[in-house]
């Protein structure tokens, strides 16, 4: 198991190397706006899992949370299920005209992956998604249950 936890760690490492270095080497290639981001969350109305997932990590704050912690958080049946709402948000960031569209980032447009040494995930809003939910204010991220 160690062997393959290795193995998946250096392949995450180069994938996010490769993906640094393609936006640093004078490509035209940049980042998403907020427009891109405000687009994100307003072309067609946001899934109640992604609500959920916003939420939670919103609230988590730098220290973001564990996938088990997710799980809870969100109020999920499992793992599983909250791996249909990360792949969801992918499909719906690949889906949004601009850059999303464009670039095909799926999850990294919003989320920040941490492989932990015990081999768990554990995923944090990024600051860009993080400003975007706040200069939008949607009547749904502030609800107090979701």
């Amino acid at each position: 198991m160690t062997e393959q936890r290795e193995w998946l760690r250096m392949k995450i490492t180069a994938f996010e190397a490769t993906k640094r270095d393609k936006a640093t080497v004078g490509t035209e290639v940049e980042g998403p706006t907020p427009e891109d981001y405000h687009r994100l969350l307003t072309r067609r109305p946001v899934p109640l899992g992604q609500r959920q997932l916003y939420k939670a990590l919103y609230d988590a704050g730098e220290t973001g949370l564990t996938h088990a912690e997710l799980v809870e958080a969100m109020r999920r049946r499992d793992t599983r299920d909250l791996g249909g709402v990360l792949g969801a948000l992918g499909r719906r960031i690949n889906a949004t005209p601009g850059y999303g569209k464009k670039e095909r980032p799926g999850g990294y447009m919003a989320l920040s992956w941490e492989l932990l040494d015990d081999g768990q995930w554990r995923l944090r809003l990024l600051p860009e998604m993080r400003t975007a939910l706040e200069a939008l204010n949607p009547d749904w991220f502030f609800e107090s249950k979701m």
